[in-house]
């Protein structure tokens, strides 16, 4: 079990982005990479000696409020687009590089979108128009990591409740009748790979998946995020060994083995 607590709580403190995604502007498309976590926000595009044509850093925040953006170890020259919660463009600036004068927003910002220096110009976007494709999860991954990061500082982590497959397990029964086939809810039993102390090291973990959000109840938590961003942080596309049980077959298991699992799932590392 301290394998699987030690992966816990490396989900909650990650300090990784999920990914990238594609925005549009006016029909114009480009390819961002997101920066969510204070990290990520404060390095931003310093020591890149380029950026992709159609490419930039899409900053996103907790909340809307003033913000300012320099350009201190950034060798690249760079526009800066200011955004609305809703996407709409509050003010678009010129960024110099090795610039330490701060650019701000001329309104609350939730967003600060950077591309090379007069992409916006060049595909004739300005001040008013719409980004569209934003990711509407951000926010809620944010402050589940902020207030999970407080928690672990505070050294307030709970102390496990039990196995996570006997966590996952219940949470499913609890949400799905045993008469009601038709329970949107999927038990996942996957491999995972540690990070932090017990890096590189995949095992066994067990979740619910309920229309590409991760229900995560191990080690007494309640975490609930996109599929994408838990599948990035465990590497578990890439260890590509995961066994999902629809309600009724996952009944039926339970039954079958009068246990929790795994059943089906075996892992590289033996744990």
């Amino acid at each position: 079990m301290n394998l699987l607590r030690e992966y816990a709580r490396e989900i909650m403190t990650s300090q990784h982005d999920p990914g990238n995604v594609d925005l549009y502007i006016c029909g114009e498309k480009i390819n961002v990479e997101l920066a969510t976590t204070n990290e990520t926000r404060n390095r931003g595009l310093m020591h890149r000696e380029a950026l992709g044509i159609d490419s930039g850093m899409l900053f996103v925040f907790p909340d809307s409020d003033y913000r300012s953006f320099w350009m201190e170890n950034t060798y690249i020259p760079l526009s800066i687009a200011y955004l609305t919660e809703s996407g709409r463009i509050i003010n678009i600036e010129n960024m110099h590089p090795f610039n330490r004068a701060g650019v701000r927003s001329s309104a609350p910002a939730k967003y600060a979108l950077e591309v090379n220096a007069g992409w916006f110009k060049k595909n004739g976007i300005r001040k008013d128009d719409c980004v569209e494709g934003l990711p509407n999860f951000a926010e809620t991954v944010i402050r589940e990591q902020a207030s999970l990061r407080q928690m672990v500082q505070k050294q307030e982590v709970p102390e496990a409740r039990g196995d996570c497959y006997e966590s996952a397990g219940q949470y499913m029964m609890g949400q799905c009748s045993l008469g009601n086939d038709d329970c949107d809810l999927v038990l996942v039993h996957g491999e995972v790979m540690g990070q932090g102390p017990v890096e590189g090291i995949p095992f066994g973990h067990a979740w619910v998946e309920k229309g590409g959000v991760v229900i995560d109840k191990s080690n007494g938590r309640d975490l609930q995020i996109p599929a994408s961003f838990y599948y990035s942080i465990g590497k578990i596309d890439y260890l590509d060994n995961v066994i999902k049980y629809p309600w009724s077959e996952a009944r039926s298991k339970i039954m079958e083995y009068q246990h929790w699992g795994p059943w089906d799932l075996e892992t590289s590392s033996g744990y």
